[in-house]
């Protein structure tokens, strides 16, 4: 079997959360897993989360604080607070508490799967 056949046959049955990204810091490939208990398409992963829009995004569904996120990260509490909004925006979001409640939904089922 070639060895991109057994990477997508891996991808393919993995119920883990299992990524590519490029250097640009954009998804370049998912697995179905992504979209199980998440509510979003593989589309739309790929098309709107940075993977520093990730990072935030896992740290606030740890249920960490800006300024907590800001200090793991080594960014500002303004840089954190855009970050979070750009998020809102990209995933039609309402609000943080909203965003809060996808984060956190995120991240356990990251962790379960």
């Amino acid at each position: 079997m070639a060895p991109e056949d057994e990477l997508s046959r891996f991808f393919a049955v993995s119920l883990d959360l299992l990524c590519i990204a490029g250097f640009d810091g954009y998804f370049k490939r998912l697995n179905p897993a992504w979209t199980t208990g998440l509510g979003w398409t593989l589309e739309e992963f790929l098309a709107v989360l940075s993977d520093r829009e990730l990072q935030v995004f896992r740290l606030i569904g740890e249920g960490r604080g800006t300024r907590q996120i800001a200090e793991a990260l080594h960014l500002s509490i303004k840089t954190i607070e855009s970050h979070r909004e750009h998020l809102k925006h990209k995933l039609k979001l309402e609000s943080s508490a909203e965003l809060a409640q996808r984060a956190s939904q995120w991240v356990e089922t990251g962790r379960t799967a």
